[in-house]
């Protein structure tokens, strides 16, 4: 690849154990609660909520499920900045300029210790977007903002930002 095409792909799913225990934990129950209550006519609990309002609830859970199971992280890097886009979160491309970047470092981080856990994280001046790992693309933008872009393919990124940014940070700081 020449330095004017080349760039950086990554989709990073939530598909770690502990999603699935997660899934599992919030829908096994309500299913459970569904099939006796309404199919076997034993009530479900002390004290049971009607057949609309377990259905109803269950609706809920589910679609918690669905952002859960659909929920991704793209990283884009380009000649022209880093592109990044969370569905179902965020569906409409965020794009960080080099012009607007004063410093890009690569970081090793702690995705809890530092930012609460995984997702969406912080506060819009220091904000996170992470699936998993330890590894991130931290911009520390002119406007003082520090956006950290979690990543599983920690070189390939780290590639990707010194063909375009110039006064890239050494890897993995912090």
């Amino acid at each position: 690849m020449t330095e004017q095409t080349f760039s950086f792909n990554e989709t990073q799913y939530f598909r770690r154990w502990w999603v699935w225990l997660l899934i599992a934990a919030l829908n096994v129950p309500f299913v459970y609660g569904i099939i006796s209550q309404v199919y076997m006519d034993v009530p479900f609990g002390n004290h049971p909520m009607s057949d609309g309002g377990l259905i109803a609830a269950y609706f809920f859970i589910l679609l918690i499920t669905v952002m859960l199971l659909t929920a991704r992280l793209e990283t884009r890097i380009d000649a022209d900045g880093v592109h990044l886009r969370y569905p179902p979160f965020i569906r409409h491309e965020k794009h960080f300029t080099w012009t607007e970047t004063a410093k890009a470092e690569l970081v090793a981080y702690h995705p809890i210790a530092d930012y609460g856990g995984f997702g969406i994280r912080g506060t819009r001046r220091n904000r996170a977007y992470n699936v998993a790992g330890r590894h991130g693309l931290r911009l520390t933008l002119r406007n003082g903002r520090c956006i950290l872009i979690g990543t599983q393919q920690p070189e390939m990124l780290e590639q990707a930002v010194q063909r375009h940014f110039t006064p890239f940070a050494s890897r993995f700081s912090k």
